[in-house]
């Protein structure tokens, strides 16, 4: 069994013998074929059928699956299936628009984490109901920046707390959130501010190869 799952997972497998193995009894063998980055589209169509749900979330998961088999997969009854559908960098702005309605909110952040999630999408999300959803939103480096400024002045204070530790957060509105009432929300934007103060200030002006100088006198 172990070297089946071995040889499933080999991207040098030959397609024929992927085939043989997409079709084990074990879900175990079928999971590392669906997660083969080789794998034909044929076969993980197969696979997005698969009565394990293991199998579904690792269709869902491969980079190489088609958009019309992450379409159906975002509709799989397994919250881990749809998930990774969401988390899929190769899923279409089409279908993460469906999932960012999903009534798990589980789903709902996955969205709102990905990289590759339009900014059309991220700004619905910041309006999510749930706040560890608009969090997430927050603290992702990708969020426009007029989004950032709605959520810095979310009334939940980890989300605010996400904008200011977001390293693509703008000068501005971090030193508006100097001024929030919360102490761990104005000390990171201080902190925040801080460090981009020194990753701006030139090398010469730190004295010498860059590292800091001291006259002792």
């Amino acid at each position: 069994m172990e070297n089946m799952i071995e040889e499933a997972k080999n991207p040098n497998t030959s397609l024929d013998k992927l085939v043989m193995l997409a079709c084990y009894n074990g879900w175990d063998v079928r999971e590392a074929v669906a997660n083969n980055l080789s794998v034909s589209p044929s076969v993980l169509m197969l696979l997005a059928h698969d009565e394990s749900w293991q199998v579904r979330e690792a269709v869902a998961g491969n980079p190489h699956t088609s958009p019309n088999i992450l379409s159906l997969l975002a509709r799989d009854g397994n919250v881990g299936v749809r998930k990774s559908v969401a988390y899929n960098e190769s899923t279409p702005p089409d279908v993460l628009a469906d999932l960012c309605k999903d009534g798990d909110v589980y789903i709902r952040k996955a969205v709102a984490d990905c990289p590759t999630t339009p900014a059309d999408i991220l700004a619905m999300l910041a309006s999510d109901e749930e706040d560890e959803v608009r969090e997430v939103v927050a603290g992702n480096e990708t969020t426009p920046d007029e989004v950032l400024v709605r959520l810095a002045n979310d009334g939940c204070m980890h989300v605010r707390w996400a904008v200011a530790a977001n390293k693509s957060t703008s000068l501005n509105i971090l030193g508006e959130l100097m001024n929030d009432v919360e102490e761990d929300v104005y000390s990171t934007a201080i902190m925040r501010i801080l460090e981009s103060s020194v990753e701006d200030t030139p090398p010469s002006s730190l004295g010498g190869s860059g590292n800091l100088s001291m006259d002792l006198g």
